[in-house]
């Protein structure tokens, strides 16, 4: 015979599943924040006198691909991870670029420019960007060399007005290091708006982002010992989801009466015996 306080155990715990299972039902069910339009993300390199380059035009949600533009030693890498988590769509770029030093009809260079994301806002929301752009150089500075930029984007198209823009540009600074917003370029420096704020619904907005690493911008011939660069631009869109103040008042609710359940089978005399 199972005695009443293993009933007591095995009852407690069905109760608890319940009361797991409901809390998780809880959550609120968000629908997809936006519909992406059009795409349009270059990837390129140019090394010896020779270009390439790779285009991504996706618009679905989720994606997870990337696009590689390579040569013999110099090659441009953006990894496009867009998904939507707890209750927000994420539009990520993982960024890598290696370059050499050479220069010969042209700056060398490695890059990833997005001329446009444009999207729809299906609600009113919040939006948050942020990102970084770190080179490691090969060898020290001159005049003229190592060059970086790092840029940034949003407009609101239907407005007519920009709610965010991020310009950094270095041209003699070894080992730069940018993030999105800040001021950090030893030539030009631009930033207006803000990195987070609101999205209404109906609007078409259009993201873009740049980030390079190159021996020069000036058009003199210069050479150096090449770099590397990894870098991360990050658009979160939404708010992240909560479980609702009924459904957490609910599970509150719930614990007292296991508990008051438990107390009250423990009271009883055992009749077993």
């Amino acid at each position: 015979m199972v005695s009443p306080s293993r009933n007591v155990v095995v009852q407690c715990a069905m109760l608890s599943g319940l009361m797991l299972s409901f809390a998780a039902t809880g959550m609120p069910a968000r629908a997809a924040l936006i519909t992406i339009n059009s795409t349009s993300l270059r990837t390129n390199h140019t090394e010896n006198g020779a270009s390439g380059s790779q285009l991504f035009t996706g618009t679905g949600i989720p994606t997870d691909t990337f696009r590689l533009s390579s040569g013999s030693v110099a090659f441009s890498r953006t990894d496009i991870d867009f998904f939507e988590q707890s209750g927000q769509t994420v539009l990520n770029f993982g960024i890598t670029h290696t370059r050499t030093g050479l220069f010969q009809t042209d700056s060398t260079f490695s890059g990833t420019d997005s001329q446009q994301i444009r999207f729809t806002a299906l609600e009113n929301t919040v939006y948050e960007i942020s990102g970084f752009y770190n080179v490691t150089d090969a060898g020290p500075a001159t005049a003229q060399t190592p060059a970086t930029r790092l840029n940034g984007r949003l407009f609101d198209v239907t407005a007519g007005q920009t709610l965010m823009n991020s310009f950094q540009l270095s041209r003699s600074t070894a080992n730069e290091q940018f993030v999105v917003g800040g001021l950090g370029g030893d030539d030009q420096n631009a930033f207006s708006g803000s990195l987070t704020g609101n999205l209404i619904t109906g609007h078409e907005y259009e993201f873009g982002f740049g980030a390079l690493t190159a021996t020069t911008f000036d058009l003199s011939s210069q050479t150096d010992s090449g770099s590397s660069a990894v870098g991360n631009i990050n658009l979160t869109i939404g708010t992240s989801a909560v479980p609702e103040p009924s459904s957490l008042a609910l599970l509150a609710l719930s614990g007292l009466t296991l508990l008051g359940y438990g107390w009250r089978q423990r009271q009883r005399p055992d009749r077993s015996q």
